[in-house]
């Protein structure tokens, strides 16, 4: 009895779908640009014309890239509460590593780099949703859903993941030009961390259980270290995945 031979996209139409997904959600997000040129007098300052951005925070991880850069950074940042100053990381927020990486490596000036690197950070937002979506895809039982086209099927949730999560409009305006926060990653870190996790309790032997652990882990340190404020929240949200992860594969081991 011969078996049930399943169907899929190709390999190329889908990247080739999901990198028009990444470009559109971009578009959005760089468009306003544009408008920023044409009036001039509400974003720009002094005579180099230097953009302003969009959220107060900004300042503060320019300052520490500034000071990245020019090799003084330490755990006291003087030009806050003075004359005392303030008590800071020793390690610098890894959004200001980025942007310190970026314009040294550019010559971009540190406002400029953070008008435009935002968008950029969105590209990896879309990522994670489509890897998401798609093992979500390939685990979700209906009725309409042959399991001939189980993988196709499962590269179009990926797909519609990407698309509809880039087109957020909460998602779209943090990750506007100008808007230097965290926030966008933030997201994606979440996102990745469900991922790895499902990865995980998927995973088929130990090896591949190791694997997806050790990269939930680096996406875990990461996410701490990109929101650098405090460990407990991206720990209590990057690891329940893992957690849930974990126990079920426990159970099925006990079972066993």
């Amino acid at each position: 009895m011969m078996g049930v031979q399943s169907t899929s996209l190709k390999p190329i139409l889908v990247l080739l779908s999901l990198f028009a997904i990444l470009a559109l959600g971009f578009f959005v997000r760089f468009d306003n640009l544009g408008h920023w040129r044409s009036n001039p007098e509400r974003y720009f300052f002094g005579e180099q014309q230097n953009p302003l951005t969009l959220t107060v925070d900004a300042y503060y991880f320019m300052d520490g890239a500034r000071d990245i850069s020019h090799g003084r950074y330490t755990a006291l940042d003087e030009d806050r509460l003075a004359p005392m100053g303030y008590q800071r990381s020793a390690w610098p927020p890894m959004i200001s590593v980025v942007l310190a990486g970026v314009t040294g490596l550019t010559g971009i000036s540190l406002e400029w780099g953070a008008v435009l690197l935002p968008p950029v950070f969105s590209l990896f937002l879309g990522i994670a949703a489509f890897l998401l979506g798609r093992e979500l895809g390939m685990r979700v039982q209906h009725r309409l859903i042959d399991e001939r086209c189980r993988r196709t099927a499962a590269d179009i949730m990926g797909l519609a993941a990407a698309l509809t999560t880039l087109l957020s409009p909460a998602l779209a305006i943090r990750g506007t030009v100008g808007w230097f926060d965290t926030d966008t990653l933030n997201v994606a870190f979440i996102i990745s961390a469900a991922f790895f996790s499902l990865r995980f309790n998927s995973a088929r032997n130990g090896k591949g259980q190791t694997l997806w652990f050790t990269l939930w882990g680096f996406n875990l340190l990461f996410f701490i270290w990109w929101w650098h404020t405090t460990t407990l929240v991206p720990l209590a949200l990057a690891g329940l995945p893992m957690l849930i992860a974990v126990l079920l594969v426990a159970r099925r081991s006990i079972r066993q």
